[in-house]
């Protein structure tokens, strides 16, 4: 083989791999144009799961409103976004206390959140967080027949999710039901499928031992959310407020404290300063 054959057959190689990578290049290119851009619901999903994972956290309910503002601009019209729309509203008129009680909302949170959550319930075909979504409701009203029934609906659609079982628990609670509470709890827990929903449950069940069962039991479920999340202010702070009750000073002067050095929020300072006062005339 003469040196120009060689040299020919090395160029022609050569051009073969650039051809070869131009090809992939293009492919590729080919592949990134045609990536979908995020569906309205797409968003209005991402704005659930951050509620889920922590909507009473500092800047979280800012980022569910960016991605809700974002679905609407898509399509205000998909029931994904009408659901997402009615959670974030009534996240928003959370003041404090008892989360599944209608005074602890601003007064006209729970009436706009039903307005907005219609069109998810008219969803076909159905939407089971959206009956979930109304029972809540419908247990802010005090309509807890209602809501019972609401969750038999959710609960066909979507068996296998702790939410219907924890929301029953929520109602025999109310009702003054400590053992059909604990039946619907420990189902709710077997299936609970992330550290946010296992928190949820351990917090019916911390309210439970408060009005059922021990101070220490009570003590046990609140320490049980903090392992799961340490860095929860709130879990802090209902655990400082748990101690407070036991007039437990030190103790509950340390744990709202840091609740406090984590996010600082009104209830948790006006507990601190009632532990440092009771702790002072002692």
């Amino acid at each position: 083989m003469t040196m120009a054959s060689s040299l020919r057959r090395w160029c022609a190689v050569r051009s073969l791999v650039r051809c070869g990578w131009l090809f992939a290049l293009l492919v590729l290119s080919a592949c990134a144009e045609q990536a979908p851009a995020p569906s309205a619901q797409d968003h209005a999903r991402a704005a659930l799961e951050r509620l889920d994972a922590g909507g009473l956290r500092r800047g979280v309910l800012e980022q569910v409103a960016a991605d809700v503002s974002r679905a609407r601009q898509i399509d205000a019209n998909d029931p994904w976004v009408a659901l997402a729309s009615s959670e974030l509203v009534l996240a928003l008129g959370y003041r404090s206390g008892d989360a599944f009680r209608g005074r602890s909302y601003a007064p006209e949170a729970v009436t706009h959140a039903e307005r907005l959550l219609q069109p998810a319930l008219q969803a076909d075909p159905p939407v089971a967080r959206a009956f979930l979504a109304q029972a809540r409701l419908q247990i802010l009203r005090g309509q807890r027949r209602q809501a019972w029934e609401t969750l038999n609906t959710a609960y066909t659609l979507q068996p296998e999710h702790h939410r219907p079982w924890l929301l029953r628990g929520v109602i025999a609670l109310q009702m003054k039901d400590p053992q059909r509470a604990k039946t619907q709890l420990d189902e709710a827990e077997r299936w609970a499928d992330s550290d946010a929903a296992r928190i949820s449950v351990l917090r019916q069940r911390a309210r439970m031992e408060r009005v059922h069962g021990s101070p220490e039991s009570e003590l046990a479920q609140l320490r049980r959310i903090i392992e799961i999340d340490p860095s929860a202010a709130h879990a802090h702070g209902n655990l400082g407020a748990a101690l407070l009750r036991m007039k437990r000073y030190e103790e509950a002067i340390y744990a709202l404290e840091r609740a406090l050095a984590i996010e600082r929020y009104p209830l948790a300072e006006q507990q601190l300063a009632r532990a440092r006062q009771g702790l002072a005339s002692k």
